[in-house]
């Protein structure tokens, strides 16, 4: 019986930092989701699967990773301006204000 490493999710997100170093934003994915479903409450993890989705050119699915990143850590910068910045390029508009105290223009 083949051991795994106790921080395996570390390792898959480390994985999925170089594929996405590499321009390879799609096989960086579900690197990032294997981190996530062993530690879910990472922003870090969070935002790298955001930002490998923006990558990817599905902003749609990576703005909930951004929200969730911040939700989890309101300090986090890369994330919140990602969110951001989709925000004020969307149609709809979430609402930013919840985290910036101020509304998305």
């Amino acid at each position: 019986m083949k051991r795994q490493p106790k921080d395996v999710d570390s390792v898959h997100n480390n994985l999925g930092n170089a594929l996405l170093q590499q321009g390879r934003a799609a096989e960086a994915i579900p690197h990032y989701q294997q981190a996530l479903a062993g530690k879910p409450e990472s922003p870090e993890y969070h935002n790298n699967l955001g930002t490998a989705l923006l990558a990817s050119g599905r902003p749609a699915l990576a703005i909930p990773e951004f929200k969730k990143a911040v939700e989890l850590n309101p300090r986090n910068a890369y994330s919140l301006l990602y969110w951001a910045m989709r925000c004020c390029n969307s149609a709809r508009k979430p609402p930013l204000w919840n985290v910036t105290g101020k509304r998305c223009a």
